[in-house]
């Protein structure tokens, strides 16, 4: 007796693998985009003492830091200094939080 595996043709089997490439493109995204965040997060920290940042947590596709908002370009800067270095070419967005010290 020998077993020969069928393929389902049906809908729901289309569907499975149209699933299944968009978690592929979806992984490949994630991971240049953890990629390009941990490279920044290492020379965020190698300039902490010297610029006054404070890296809090990266979080997904985000980085947090307590800074001048003065700074902000320069941070921008980095981040897009990673991405050309992978060859990409993203559209970096920096927004701005006004934190009030609690006594």
């Amino acid at each position: 007796m020998s077993y020969s595996p069928t393929f389902a043709t049906n809908k729901y089997a289309n569907r499975g693998e149209r699933t299944h490439k968009g978690k592929i493109l979806n992984w490949h995204i994630q991971g240049t985009v953890a990629d390009i965040i941990n490279t920044a997060c290492l020379e965020i920290i190698e300039k902490e003492k010297d610029m006054g940042w404070k890296l809090l947590f990266p979080v997904h596709d985000s980085i947090y830091v307590v800074g001048k908002s003065q700074q902000l370009e320069e941070l921008k800067q980095i981040i897009e200094k990673k991405a050309e270095s992978l060859g990409l070419n993203l559209l970096v967005d920096v927004k701005t939080y006004v934190v009030r010290k609690i006594k």
